[in-house]
């Protein structure tokens, strides 16, 4: 803990860790989405889209069929 003034806190400290706070975000996404794509298609050159059915729309009734 450091004890710092209000403006120092303000004007150097908090946009400093959002300037800090965006780029670490930025990366964690740019890493998470990449894993995420070899786990399900190992390389994004082999994944191909086939035609199917759109889902099934939910039903107005309960998870139970009955509510």
């Amino acid at each position: 803990m450091a004890r710092v003034t209000r403006t120092f806190a303000d004007e150097v400290l908090w946009p400093e860790f959002q300037e800090l706070n965006a780029t670490l975000r930025a990366h964690l996404e740019s890493v998470t989405s990449r894993v995420i794509a070899q786990a399900i298609h190992g390389d994004p050159a082999d994944a191909e889209e086939r035609p199917g059915r759109e889902p099934k729309a939910r039903s107005q009734q309960g998870l139970l069929g009955g509510e």
